[in-house]
This record gives C-alpha cells, sequence and structure tokens, in this order.
C-alpha cells in the first residue's frame, strides 16, 4: 500500500552508518529489507534517500524524528522560494497567500508524501525551478554576465532535490525542461550548461545507478 517501511529503513541504513562511522557502500540484506531483485546490495545505487550535511543528524535522533526535522527545514526553504515569486513579480498579500497555500497543499504531492514519505521532500525545491523558468521567461533574452548565474541557481536546485532522494520528481522537472527548451529554443545554451551543472553535481548519485541499474529492466507489472 506504501512505502514508508522502505523508507524508514533506508533512514536506519544511515544511521548506523553514522553512529558506526561506516561508509554504506555495501547492505547485505538489500533485497530482504526493501524487495528489490535487481539489486545485490550495492547501496549508493539506490539514488531515493537523502545524502545531505543534515543525516549526520541521525546520530542523536531516530529516523521519523529526522524526517520530521527535515520536512521542517524544506517547509522552510520552499516558503523562502515563494517569497522569492512574491518579491519579483510584484504579488499582492492575498496572492502571496493562496500562492503558499496552493504549494504547500498540492494534492499530488500531499498523496505522494502520505505514501511514500521522505523521498518526496524534494518536491519544495520545486518553487525554486518554477521561479527561475519565469524569471528567464520574461527576459527576451539572458544577459551574458547572468547566464551563469542563473545556470547554476537551476542546476543547485535539481541537484539538491536529487539529494533529497527525491529521483521521481528530478526525473519530472527534467522532463519537463526539455520539453520547455523545445518550445524556447534561445534558451537552449543556458539548458545545456545548466544540463552540464547538474551532472556534475550529480555524479555521486547519477554514476552508481547507471553502473548498477544500466542492463536491468523494471520487472514489476505496471
Amino acid at each position: 500500500v506504501n512505502d514508508w517501511h522502505k523508507e524508514l529503513e533506508y533512514l536506519n541504513v544511515l544511521k548506523q552508518s553514522v553512529t558506526e562511522g561506516i561508509f554504506p557502500l555495501y547492505v547485505p540484506s538489500f533485497q530482504e529489507l526493501f524487495g528489490i531483485t535487481s539489486s545485490n546490495g550495492e547501496f549508493l545505487a539506490m539514488p531515493i534517500y537523502p545524502l545531505s550535511p543534515i543525516i549526520f543528524s541521525l546520530y542523536v535522533l531516530e529516523p521519523m524524528e529526522f524526517h520530521l526535522l527535515n520536512h521542517f527545514l524544506m517547509i522552510c526553504v520552499g516558503l523562502f522560494g515563494c517569497f522569492l515569486i512574491k518579491r519579483d513579480f510584484n504579488l499582492s498579500l492575498i496572492a502571496f497567500f493562496f500562492l503558499v497555500v496552493t504549494f504547500n497543499f498540492y494534492g499530488g504531492f500531499l498523496t505522494k508524501i502520505s505514501a511514500y514519505g521522505p523521498s518526496q521532500l524534494g518536491y519544495y525545491l520545486s518553487i525554486y525551478i518554477i521561479w527561475i523558468v519565469l524569471k528567464i521567461s520574461k527576459e527576451d533574452a539572458i544577459k551574458s554576465r547572468e547566464f551563469m548565474i542563473w545556470s547554476i541557481y537551476l542546476s543547485l536546485s535539481l541537484s539538491f532535490m536529487l539529494y533529497q532522494g527525491s529521483l521521481h520528481y528530478f526525473v519530472q522537472w527534467i522532463t519537463f525542461l526539455i520539453f520547455w527548451g523545445l518550445f524556447n529554443l534561445k534558451h537552449l545554451k543556458f539548458l545545456f550548461m545548466s544540463a552540464f551543472l547538474t551532472i556534475s553535481i550529480c555524479a555521486l548519485r547519477i554514476l552508481p545507478a547507471m553502473i548498477i541499474n544500466s542492463n536491468t529492466s523494471n520487472s514489476r507489472e505496471i
């Protein structure tokens, strides 16, 4: 019915790693814990759990306590993104209120996180991608001195999303940006630079998954 049991086991593995000082390259009981038949225990090859400095708080926190802390921090991150949109697009307080409510209580996100838990928290970074796309679309062309800055902003937003373990949201936003680029060809250079930076920053998460899973098909019935 849901993946909370798996999500908390991911965090249990990270907690053991932090408390015992062991890098989680290999988890022998991976198949039994998570029911993943395509893996032999290569934990780093599954980019669907958080892998950021905040995981060191697991030294003193239990997995669910860690999730609540992480969720609170991500709510604050998303709220700041809403403030950026309010500032740059001169939203009234009423419009800003509806933006915050709509973004935080979007039904698609609520149903996902209720079933899948921590791996959905990267959603809160979506507001930054929306902000960047709106800013880029507002300008006829990106000024040369701002070109790299906006590429960095976009790549960091996508990268932090993946390091939160939100692989599904990461793929969905990449798909959206590809289609957006096809209809905004003047911004292709910006997207290519963002893609290069994103792949570079996310190499730790992307490359192990590619190496381990590249020859494996999805055996589940969809």
